[in-house]
């Protein structure tokens, strides 16, 4: 029987604008976007949004690669351009999510954006549980983070549904034991809920 809904940040919950984030953080540090698309996977990064460096820390290692003078304060402000908004559709098939089911977060993310993405956007207050790449030290698709989320809920693999826009993160979530949604709109999210038996096709009423 499944208990838990397990989604994905960016791509899912929030839209992601890399035009403008990479068109604003070329300039920031007197670049070009083909450059940070090459640096993009570094392992820099890596390191941050496995919390083996602090922010501060990130954004010094980061300039000091550009040979750039970057404030922490400025380059928060151009990290968060990404996050464009949550999505709608997707936040108001959580809210016709029967209450019996236990709805957490599983994100490669990092402070900076889990931080702004929970200030901004209310639908988090649905949410039991946020499983953090920065808090837990791993990174999808690695098996070990899966595992990770399934002794913490307390539970079984084959209770959870995991929803991401990354084929390679449903797999891992899969070969865990978990059911995987392969998300790539709220219509079609919704109809595989709907298959799951998580949801019907009438909106909750009342309160929850």
């Amino acid at each position: 029987m499944i208990q838990h809904i397990i989604f994905d940040l960016g791509g899912v919950l929030v839209n992601l604008n890399f035009d403008a984030f990479y068109e604003a953080l070329a300039d920031l540090l007197g670049t070009t976007r083909d450059q940070l698309y090459l640096n993009a996977s570094n392992q820099i990064h890596t390191d941050y949004m496995c919390g083996k460096m602090d922010s501060d820390t990130y954004v010094k290692k980061i300039a000091d690669l550009y040979r750039r003078n970057v404030s922490v304060d400025e380059f928060r402000q151009v990290w968060n351009i990404i996050i464009d908004g949550q999505k709608d559709d997707v936040v108001a098939l959580i809210d016709r999510i029967p209450s019996s089911y236990h709805i957490s977060l599983l994100s490669n993310t990092d402070p900076w954006h889990f931080g702004y993405s929970q200030k901004h956007y209310p639908v988090f207050r649905r949410f039991s549980e946020f499983f953090l790449s920065y808090e837990m030290q791993l990174l999808k698709p690695n098996q070990a983070i899966y595992e990770a989320v399934v002794r913490r809920l307390d539970t079984l693999p084959g209770t959870c549904v995991f929803i991401d826009d990354l084929a390679e993160n449903i797999e891992a979530a899969r070969a865990c034991g978990m059911h995987g949604i392969h998300f790539r709109n709220a219509e079609q999210l919704q109809q595989e809920l709907l298959s799951l038996g998580v949801m019907t096709n009438t909106k909750r009423t009342g309160s929850t």
